[in-house]
């Protein structure tokens, strides 16, 4: 039996670019006595998009910042580029990783590419672990008493709140000190610069990395009680702004739920329900992967649109007259 000081176990990061409250690194830290990150920037989703975009450059800078963190670990974290279906078994092989551990994605194309990665690490006699990160709730546990999805929101809040009150919820605390320096043996070689990818960084004002999310949430903490009177209103900073900071996993969602659950109070509430409704819409994708390229509502794809260009771009540009 491999004796857990000399495992090595990945972590392969995606929508988790954090290094607190984090299932997959908790698990590894735990299993294995020497633990490696890697990153990779998928060439197939890369191709499409311009050389500026500035979703390529969060998630850089957010890199960065946790390399910073990680000071002298830093060399535990490896970026690369290509096809993760390639690039992921082969940097498990080159490790001699005992298991690769990921956070469970739920999009038709991503689940896809994880059963690929899957059958390669098999191939190789490697394991691969998905756990859940990035909801409370995912895949079939929030379903009708029949074991049917839910199609409409109302029944399922109820649900998951129901749910949700006989649930303890954990944080994750890996032990970092497991991080392990990637061996020169290896061959690998961490990118250094985002123009290796062929893009260039977007300024931007929001805050990048754990650190911009936090400081998102302590500035929008002593506005929470009035979020459901401001967060319709585009003039008004009435938002949590913290979409980008949870679609790449830079704070995790149970450390946000905690808040919006904790206590009476309009505000909350509201934001708890608004975190739910990000969950309803996860488990829809999941149960009805067609609505990637289609309707809901299969009958709707075949509703034609009868309206006129010239409304369309006046719409845009406010001018409806409403």
């Amino acid at each position: 039996m491999e004796d857990k000081k000399s495992k090595k176990a990945l972590v392969w990061l995606r929508r988790d670019l954090r290094l607190t409250d984090h299932a997959p690194l908790y698990k590894a830290c735990c299993d294995a006595g020497q633990v490696f990150l890697v990153f990779v920037f998928d060439k197939g989703i890369l191709k499409d998009l311009a050389a500026k975009d500035r979703r390529v450059s969060f998630i850089w800078q957010s890199l960065m910042a946790m390399k910073a963190v990680l000071g002298s670990k830093s060399c535990s974290l490896m970026i690369l580029t290509g096809d993760p279906k390639e690039v992921i078994p082969m940097a498990a092989a080159k490790l001699a990783a005992s298991c690769v551990f990921a956070a469970e994605d739920y999009e038709p194309s991503t689940i896809m590419r994880d059963k690929l990665v899957g059958d390669e690490l098999v191939k190789l006699g490697v394991g691969f672990e998905l756990l859940k990160d990035s909801v409370i709730f995912h895949k079939n546990e929030i379903v009708k008493p029949d074991g049917s999805p839910y199609k409409v929101f109302t029944p399922y809040k109820r649900a998951w709140l129901s749910k949700f009150e006989q649930l303890k919820m954990s944080s994750y605390k890996p032990n970092l000190t497991r991080l392990s320096a990637w061996p020169k043996a290896t061959g690998l070689t961490s990118l250094t610069d985002i123009e290796q990818i062929g893009f260039q960084l977007s300024p931007s004002d929001e805050p990048v990395g754990e650190s911009g999310a936090k400081a998102r949430l302590k500035s929008f903490l002593p506005e929470i009680s009035k979020y459901h009177l401001q967060r319709d209103f585009p003039s008004i900073r009435g938002t949590s702004n913290l979409s980008v900071h949870l679609r790449f996993g830079t704070i995790s969602v149970r450390e946000l739920v905690k808040i919006a659950a904790s206590g009476s109070d309009d505000g909350k509430d509201i934001w708890l329900s608004e975190l739910i409704w990000r969950e309803f819409y996860k488990m829809i994708l999941y149960t009805s992967p067609w609505v990637v390229t289609g309707a809901f509502k299969k009958g709707f794809d075949r509703l034609r649109w009868g309206g006129k260009d010239l409304w369309f771009k006046r719409w845009v540009q406010g001018e409806t007259g409403y």
